[in-house]
């Protein structure tokens, strides 16, 4: 079994501050964390969803996921910027 760790930033009053290295790690995943959930609600509506049943409702999403994940796959063949999924999904 894999142990996981929960890591958070301490605010600058705190004791016990993380170290640069952790602090830069940190910041690193949580700018991509939040730049795909910007995506998915902006670009892909996916806080608007209008399904009437929950089946129709997690075939909508998965749609969604799977049309984020294929234009993330194209970015990464291309070579292209990692926030450029706005030009392929118009």
């Amino acid at each position: 079994m894999i142990a996981q760790k929960l890591l958070t930033l301490k605010r600058d009053n705190a004791k016990n501050n993380l170290s640069d290295d952790e602090r830069q790690f940190i910041l690193k995943y949580r700018k991509r964390i939040e730049t795909v959930f910007s995506q998915l609600t902006e670009q892909l509506n996916i806080e608007r969803v209008r399904a009437k049943t929950f089946r129709g409702l997690s075939a909508r999403l998965l749609t969604k996921f799977l049309a984020f994940n294929f234009c993330l796959f194209i970015n990464k063949i291309f070579n292209l910027d990692f926030s450029s999924v706005k030009s392929l999904v118009f």
